[in-house]
């Protein structure tokens, strides 16, 4: 669990790192009060991220600092999909009210923030929208060490969107250095209404929106953020619960803390591998080594399995992602 940053402590960190966000970090939001012009929105925002998060309409990375004492906590990332109709009403609000009805909608409107089932859907359909939100600590912006954070949580990105069928990538932004961050990455400001935009502001005074669709994206395949709209359909179909446990495991936690971030037993976690195990035989047998001679090959085999399967899917992150054609 990561701890509060001290003022002047950021000069100190060894390390940095970055991971997928836990169900035990959502305290550490209250480091970013600041990201917000007033007390009530900040309130209705990680409210909303923690009901969102609660029904699984919500992921999120940290960005950590290593040291000799505690690790602490010195930026985040959190996105979700959104609905077309959601992403209008962000587009065309003035900035001053683009975060508090960001909260309100979010909390409100249960068609706005997809949920899983949602997600499958649009996923093997139309593609789906990411709305992706993320800040720095203040005791971190504009140091020296604010690239290397902002790198780390590349690969917990990574891990959590590569493999969807995106149509378009949308972000809040409140600073400048931010902004310079986004546009360096392919996207664009989407508009201005009111956001107190000015050349060598360092905080604008309102919240603008940034953002960039496929089209836009095919057409510039050198932009970085390019790669996120790749996508090819799975092959195996795994059902939401076998894709839980594939992805804790691709972070290489062991089956006992994965029964305890899904709130379910070891005896659970073995079950859905042996279905995930039967649907990869059934479908690529070659995946998989062979069946063993006697059951003193059985330990050996099983680590082999969950190897081979492992690198299968983090070349294929899109095995993980909810997908539902019916």
């Amino acid at each position: 669990m990561s701890q509060p940053i001290g003022r002047g402590y950021a000069s100190k960190f060894s390390r940095v790192s970055g991971r997928v966000l836990r169900r035990d970090d959502l305290h550490v939001f209250d480091l970013f009060k600041a990201d917000f012009t007033d007390g009530p929105t900040y309130q209705k925002w990680i409210e909303a991220v923690s009901v969102l998060y609660g029904e699984g309409a919500l992921c999120g990375a940290i960005s950590e600092g290593m040291s000799s004492g505690p690790t602490v906590a010195l930026a985040y990332g959190v996105s979700m999909f959104i609905s077309c109709d959601f992403l209008h009403r962000l587009r065309n609000v003035r900035a001053n009210q683009l975060d508090c009805l960001f909260a309100k909608v979010a909390l409100e409107d249960r068609t706005a923030v997809l949920r899983p089932r949602d997600i499958a859907k649009a996923n093997a359909r139309e593609g789906l929208i990411l709305f992706a939100a993320g800040s720095l600590h203040p005791d971190v912006r504009h140091t020296e060490f604010s690239y290397p954070v902002r790198q780390s949580l590349g690969q917990p990105f990574d891990s959590l969107h590569l493999g969807y069928n995106l149509r378009a990538i949308t972000c809040p932004v409140r600073y400048q250095d931010d902004l310079e961050f986004y546009t360096s990455t392919g996207v664009h400001i989407l508009n201005t209404l009111g956001s107190g935009l000015a050349a060598g502001k360092a905080r604008f005074d309102h919240t603008l929106l940034a953002g960039i669709t496929r089209e836009e994206a095919m057409n510039n395949p050198g932009a970085w953020v390019s790669r996120y709209f790749a996508h090819t359909p799975p092959v195996f179909g795994f059902k939401i619960h076998e894709q839980q446990i594939l992805d804790l495991a691709a972070r290489q936690w062991p089956d006992s803390e994965i029964a305890l971030e899904l709130s379910i037993s070891i005896a659970t976690v073995k079950k859905r591998w042996e279905s995930i195990y039967d649907r990869v035989s059934e479908i690529a047998p070659a995946l998989l080594p062979q069946a063993p001679m006697s059951r003193f090959e059985t330990p050996r085999r099983g680590l082999e399995k969950k190897s081979r399967l492992l690198r299968y899917i983090s070349e294929h992150p899109e095995e993980l992602r909810p997908y539902d054609p019916e």
